[in-house]
Order: C-alpha cells, then sequence, then structure tokens
C-alpha cells in the first residue's frame, strides 16, 4: 500500500493584525481524510517566516523568548520524519491509518518515556502535585487549589489529553469557565495562573507541553475592590464585645485581635509558641513563606498573651487550635454581634457582564482580615511603610501599594475633621 500524503507547515493566525502565531504541521492523506493539524511547539513572528520554504527566515529570533530560527526548523523537520516514519509503517501493515491511529502513532515516536504511555492530563495533574508538593511542602490550600483545576478540565473534557492545550483549547476552556461554569472573571484569571504553572512543569519534565500558555492573555474584565479591614474603631468595638457566655467566639476574638496588633497571618498564630516569645518581642519562622520576623509587642498584644499565661495549651503553643474554616465562620459571628455592619458593595464581571452585590461588612471578614488591619491601621498612624513591611514580611513596595492608598485615603478623610471646629469669629460673636 502507499499512503500519498501532503505536509504543510502555517502558522495559525487568529487576529487579521497579528504579528506572531503559533506554529501548525497539517496532514493530508488520500484525499478522503480531513486535515490532521499538530501544533509544532513554537510561535514564529509573521515577518520572518518564509512562506515558500515553509520554514524560519534563517538567522532570525522568533517571540518573547527568542527562540532562533535553526531550533524551531528542526523541530518542523523532526516533526515531519517522525510522520513519515508512522505512515511508512502504516503501509508496511496495509492498513490506512484513521486521524486518532496517526496521532497516537506519532505521539509515541515524538514523545518521551512519559509520553509513550500517554498520559491524561488529570493524571498528570496528580503527578505534579505529588512531585511540587512534596518538594516545596504545600499547604493543605495549594492542593485544594489545584483540585478545583483538575475538577474544571475534567468536566470541560473528560479525556483531556495534554497536547489539546494549544491557543485554540486555552480559548475553548476559558469560554468554558465563563459561559458554563459561569466564573468569575478573576476567578479565571487565577484558574490560568494555575494552569501555566502545571503547564511550565510538563515542559520541563519533556512531556511536549504546547508554549501557545507562554503568550496566551485573554482579555478579562477586572475590578480592583477595596480592601477590606478594620478601623481602628470598628477594632476596638470588636474588642469590647461582651462574649462572656460564649467562651468559644471570646477565644477567637483574642486570637483575631492578637493578629491585627502583630501582623501575624492566622497559620503563623496557630503555630506561635511560648518558646518564640521572649523579651518584649516575638522571633518566629512564618509558614507561609519561611521568613524569620522579629515583631516587637504592644501593650494590646501583650494583653492579650497574659490572658493565656496560666492556660497550657498542646505542644507548648499559645493559643488553642482552630481550624481556619471553623475560625471564619466565628469570627464572622463576632463582628456581627459587634455591629460592624456597614453595607459594602463590590463589583465584579461574569464575561462582559457586570454584577455588584452588596453585604454587611462583617459577612466580609476573615481571618486574613486581622493582618490588614494591622497594616492599614499602622500606615494610617504615620508608621513609615518600611517599618511595617520588616513587621509584615512583604518584600517589596508593589505589595504594599494597596494599603499605603488607603492609608492616604484615611488620613485625607481625618483631615476633615479640622473642618467642622469653631474659628475665632464665632468665639467673639458669642461674646459680644
Amino acid at each position: 500500500m502507499i499512503i500519498r500524503r501532503i505536509y504543510l507547515v502555517v502558522p495559525s493566525k487568529m487576529k487579521k493584525d497579528a504579528k506572531d502565531a503559533p506554529l501548525r504541521l497539517r496532514i493530508k492523506w488520500n484525499e478522503s481524510h480531513d486535515i490532521v493539524s499538530l501544533n509544532v511547539g513554537y510561535r514564529v513572528s509573521l515577518d520572518r517566516w518564509d512562506p515558500d520554504q515553509q520554514r524560519c527566515s534563517k538567522g532570525s529570533y522568533h517571540g518573547r523568548m527568542r527562540i532562533p530560527a535553526d531550533r524551531i526548523n528542526r523541530e518542523i523537520d523532526k516533526l515531519i520524519a517522525a510522520a513519515d516514519k508512522a505512515f511508512s509503517e502504516f503501509e508496511t501493515a496495509d492498513r490506512e491509518p484513521t486521524e486518532e491511529d496517526l496521532r497516537q502513532r506519532l505521539r509515541q515516536i515524538t514523545g518521551s518515556p512519559e509520553e509513550r504511555r500517554d498520559p491524561k492530563l488529570p493524571e498528570m495533574i496528580d503527578e505534579f502535585c505529588t512531585e511540587c508538593g512534596r518538594r516545596n511542602a504545600w499547604t493543605k490550600a495549594t492542593y485544594q487549589k489545584f483540585a478545583a483545576l483538575k475538577r474544571h478540565l475534567l468536566d470541560w473534557r473528560p479525556s483531556l489529553r495534554l497536547q489539546q492545550m494549544d491557543e485554540a483549547g486555552l480559548s475553548s476552556w476559558t469560554c468554558f469557565l465563563r459561559d458554563r461554569v459561569l466564573l468569575r472573571n478573576s476567578t479565571i484569571v487565577k484558574q490560568l495562573g494555575f494552569l501555566r504553572w502545571f503547564l511550565r512543569w510538563a515542559e520541563a519534565k519533556g512531556y511536549g507541553a504546547p508554549k501557545d500558555y507562554l503568550l496566551f492573555r485573554p482579555k478579562l474584565k477586572t475590578i480592583s475592590n477595596r480592601v477590606v479591614f478594620l478601623s481602628w474603631d470598628e477594632l476596638m468595638r470588636v474588642w469590647t464585645a461582651d462574649l462572656k457566655d460564649k467562651p468559644s467566639l471570646s477565644r477567637v476574638r483574642d486570637v483575631f485581635c492578637f493578629c491585627a496588633t502583630t501582623s501575624l497571618r492566622y497559620s503563623d498564630a496557630m503555630n506561635l509558641k511560648w518558646s518564640n516569645v521572649k523579651e518584649g518581642s516575638i522571633n518566629i519562622t512564618t509558614v507561609k513563606t519561611s521568613d524569620t520576623l522579629n515583631i516587637e509587642l504592644n501593650k494590646w498584644s501583650q494583653e492579650i498573651l497574659s490572658r493565656y499565661v496560666d492556660e497550657p495549651c498542646p505542644d507548648g503553643r499559645v493559643f488553642w487550635p482552630i481550624s481556619n474554616q471553623r475560625m471564619n465562620d466565628y469570627i464572622k459571628e463576632v463582628c456581627r454581634l459587634a455591629g460592624i455592619d456597614e453595607p459594602i458593595t463590590r463589583a465584579y464581571y461574569v464575561g462582559n457582564e457586570r454584577k455588584e452585590e452588596t453585604k454587611a461588612k462583617w459577612e466580609l471578614v476573615g481571618t486574613h482580615t486581622a493582618r490588614r488591619t494591622f497594616i492599614c491601621n499602622a500606615l494610617t498612624l504615620g508608621i513609615p511603610p518600611n517599618i511595617v513591611m520588616r513587621w509584615t514580611g512583604h518584600s517589596s513596595y508593589s505589595s504594599m501599594r494597596p494599603y499605603i492608598d488607603i492609608a492616604d485615603a484615611e488620613r485625607a478623610k481625618a483631615m476633615t475633621a479640622f473642618d467642622h471646629l469653631p474659628d475665632g469669629s464665632e468665639k467673639n460673636t458669642k461674646s459680644l
């Protein structure tokens, strides 16, 4: 049997004014089959592509990674050679391949030992989580994020393969999350971030991941909503709330207020031991970033510590352990009882549709609100950002920018208090 085939290497331009495009190999055989399109794995600059030779112009570089033309051309030759080998095998077997036959044989010829097993993408995510999670000591929350990613991918295509995550596949999955799952645009952006993390790992492992993800940046409208924190007055209302008959809520309130007056995260407060408290300060290595911080105690944090000196907790810890989820539920109830009920309207986008929801402030409070409360109140008091960063462990001013903007707004609002003070003429009028 002789299988006549035609190979066409073309940039798959998605937009009229595009300057570059992913490169694809299109194969047609015996004139009875549809074209099978394979991703070469690189993007090419259209002005440096030779359509007659179907190769990159010699000496040119392509994409933000500046991939040399020789490397891309070698990949094209390699893929065409693999296709010729596959067709020769089918000719020897006197059998005309189906589209799936050809795809599967090409994966086996071009792939690494791992690729020859042809794993499904969800199975690869499990391998990724096992390897990276163990190496980087992931928290439970990180595992949960990738479990959600895996679930969304399975809902989209139950038999999903890595090679399907090219530009067309990424666009289709994004539309699925927007139109079928109805995720907010901000959540879709996060999902794409997790997917890129996984695809970078797959490429480094030699699984032959399509490189389209490097430049895939869909335009999704998002809104930066205000940071939710408690003003000092609101924090004091939480501090003084009557919780005598609710010991569980009282302990949660103490942990929250301790974080709000030290900048500690919930995870660090739960791991805080008395051995970390020395000479009026806390010395602790954070759970999330492994930074070693020295945080001076003030009268508010010292008062809370004094309540637990004679209350032994497991493993020499300062506070009794409580799960993050339960702490979130309890602190909402504490804030509700303290009257933290200012209505807050937050806007978001689902696709191009702008939506709003209004909630009482206590509904938006969580464990991390305490850390934000510390930062915003410290900056509002005029404490320099570089000192606040030494307490919080922030490494750059860009990460502090949202809080600095809030502090500036709060100080401007406080300045208007002077506008309501009486002037000298009013006093003189009264004396007359």
